[in-house]
């Protein structure tokens, strides 16, 4: 839900291997504080909103085994503190965007 990304405290969410549907939200991106984003295989849908790359504290963000699809954002470059990317087994397109050597 859109609302969740007003706990700006929060440090981990995990909802991993779950029946999980729909697009992921873009508020997502004020949750600042979080280091950890577990939502890998489930039934997401949809791009991955460019407003993400605003989750500076992120370490480690898997999403791997959904049904994700679209180009990677630039934005992901600002996330600086990221540790672990776990993204396969989607359907992702393009190339890596030159942004993500910030990483």
């Amino acid at each position: 839900p859109a609302e969740w990304g007003q706990m700006t405290s929060l440090k981990y969410l995990a909802l991993y291997e779950n029946n999980l549907s729909g697009r992921l939200p873009s508020s997502f991106g004020q949750m600042t504080a979080l280091e950890g984003l577990f939502l890998y295989s489930n039934q997401l849908i949809g791009s991955l909103p460019a407003e993400w790359g605003q989750m500076t504290s992120l370490k480690y963000l898997a999403l791997y085994e959904n049904n994700l699809s679209g180009r990677l954002p630039s934005s992901f470059g600002q996330m600086t503190a990221l540790e672990g990317l776990f993204l396969y087994s989607n359907q992702l397109i393009g190339s890596l965007p030159a942004e993500w050597g910030q990483m």
